[in-house]
């Protein structure tokens, strides 16, 4: 959720070829061999792998025949675009008070160890975590510790700073080959504006947006939630992944 998988796909199919001539799909995607969400739905975790069926685009298709893309969002940036599009994450009391479940605050009005909590909705039901950075934390991790299958981790900095070296290098571990002598990026939101997506970042507005350090250290504006932050934050996720820790108040 709201970590760039739209304008994977969307760049994917702009500029990948891999050719797979026994599948179908919906009109959405334009590559035959490259799919717009993994088939056991893209916004759910390893776990639901050969265990759930997307409605969109998930029915005949052999999951183990599926190599993931999983992508990655610098913990700060993400928690600041999940207030902006929630898609049906619910906010709880957490740690109580009339503003606890107030969006880009980890940590409630009245304090509370755990944070404000965060329910996540899936198609075999509600999971509730901790509070975001337990949400950021947990995904992550799950997807790490796989090691029955292969997937491919992609940084959505790297997509947007960095495009065309990372799209040839997904294209090339998934067994394609580029196919434009120009590289074809995607100028508006790959979002779309409708809907729950509606606001979303086009190429330019984004890089921006994430090339602006102040954008980043301003996420999180109290000194309580940047505190809590730093006591909870998995430090082994970030170093593996290149993100630097908050700067000190």
């Amino acid at each position: 959720m709201n970590t760039g998988t739209n304008l994977l796909s969307s760049l994917l199919h702009r500029n990948c070829h891999i050719p797979s001539p026994l599948r179908r799909d919906p009109p959405k995607t334009r590559e035959a061999g490259i799919r717009f969400q993994a088939p056991w739905g893209k916004h759910h975790p390893p776990s639901y792998r050969n265990e759930n069926v997307a409605s969109d685009g998930g029915a005949g298709v052999i999951q183990d025949h599926v190599l993931p893309v999983v992508m990655i969002k610098d913990p700060l940036t993400w928690m600041s675009s999940m207030c902006v599009h929630r898609y049906g994450t619910v906010l709880e009391g957490g740690g109580g008070g009339a503003g606890a479940g107030v969006c880009g605050r980890l940590v409630g009005e009245k304090g509370g160890g755990g944070g404000v909590s965060v329910t996540v909705p899936y198609a075999k039901g509600r999971v509730r975590y901790d509070n975001w950075i337990d949400l950021w934390n947990t995904w992550y991790k799950d997807w790490m510790e796989v090691t029955s299958f292969p997937r491919i981790f992609v940084r959505y900095e790297d997509l947007i700073f960095h495009a065309e070296e990372t799209i040839k290098t997904v294209c090339d571990c998934a067994g394609g080959e580029m196919k434009n002598e120009e590289f074809r990026y995607r100028e508006d939101s790959a979002k779309g504006e409708g809907g729950p997506h509606k606001g979303g970042n086009g190429f330019v507005n984004a890089v921006m947006k994430y090339g602006n350090e102040t954008f980043r250290d301003a996420v999180l504006t109290r000194a309580v939630d940047r505190d809590f932050f730093r006591k909870n934050i998995d430090y082994g996720l970030m170093r593996t992944f290149g993100y630097a820790d908050i700067h000190e108040d």
